[in-house]
């Protein structure tokens, strides 16, 4: 095959160009995150992302940033703890619940709760003792990305905790005055979460263990009104009462 000189030159100096462009890219994004870690330990509250029962205040003229109580949502917060560390309710009844209650989770892209982020609620402990941590995660690349897009560069979906040493915090009022129920709460879930599985009226040999084409792991799903058990993706959001799916890999 015949060589063009121009072409291939023209090639290489676009390779040469956009190295140096992805490299300026990743300076210009630590020099914005050393920016930020900066401030942080200076005591300014920065990127901050208030939890259920809180809203974020941002700066304005004569004013730091800051997080507030939302009184509203506190209320809920208060009422899930109540249902779970003293009535001992399952986080599918406090699903049911909400549900039935008309109460929509903050800035979901569904407006239904599900048990993930009730799970996350109660176990955050910035309702009790009143502290939010800046600098706690760092994103990093998935373990099973998704790889069904066309988009090659690798990206950082996931994220993970950094020590806890390197956690900066910042004062917040709290929404759950006694450290008791919070230790309830905890106990609960552990309870749950240790039997759940022996609550099962089936057994899911591969439950965890196979994984949908977007790389979320399936897990077993009840059997359907033809008598089958399936392994559905856990990334499925159920609605209250659960709809039916066809996003299911049949159980023998």
């Amino acid at each position: 095959h015949d060589i063009n000189p121009e072409n291939e030159e023209q090639g290489f100096v676009r390779n040469i160009l956009g190295s140096f462009h992805a490299y300026e890219r990743i300076k210009i994004a630590e020099r914005f995150r050393r920016g930020k870690l900066y401030k942080a330990k200076n005591g300014v509250l920065v990127n901050a992302q208030a939890p259920y029962g809180y809203d974020y205040i941002p700066k304005s003229v004569g004013r730091e940033a800051g997080i507030i109580i939302n009184i509203e949502e506190a209320k809920v917060v208060r009422m899930i703890y109540g249902w779970v560390g003293i009535e001992r309710m399952s986080l599918t009844q406090v699903r049911k619940k909400l549900y039935e209650m008309g109460i929509k989770p903050k800035k979901a892209r569904q407006d239904i709760w599900t048990n993930g982020p009730i799970c996350r609620l109660l176990r955050n402990e910035t309702y009790v003792t009143g502290l939010v941590y800046y600098n706690k995660g760092e994103a990093v690349e998935a373990i099973k990305p998704n790889n069904n897009t066309k988009y090659k560069r690798v990206k950082k979906t996931s994220r993970k905790l950094r020590p806890r040493e390197e956690w900066i915090p910042f004062t917040v009022p709290k929404i759950i005055e006694d450290e008791r129920l919070f230790d309830k709460v905890q106990q609960v879930l552990e309870y749950n979460k240790k039997y759940a599985s022996n609550n099962r009226k089936y057994d899911y040999l591969l439950s965890g263990l196979v994984y949908c084409d977007c790389g979320t792991r399936r897990i077993g799903d009840g059997s359907s009104t033809h008598g089958h058990h399936y392994y559905r993706c856990a990334q499925r959001v159920h609605r209250y009462p659960l709809e039916s799916t066809t996003d299911r890999w049949k159980s023998n």
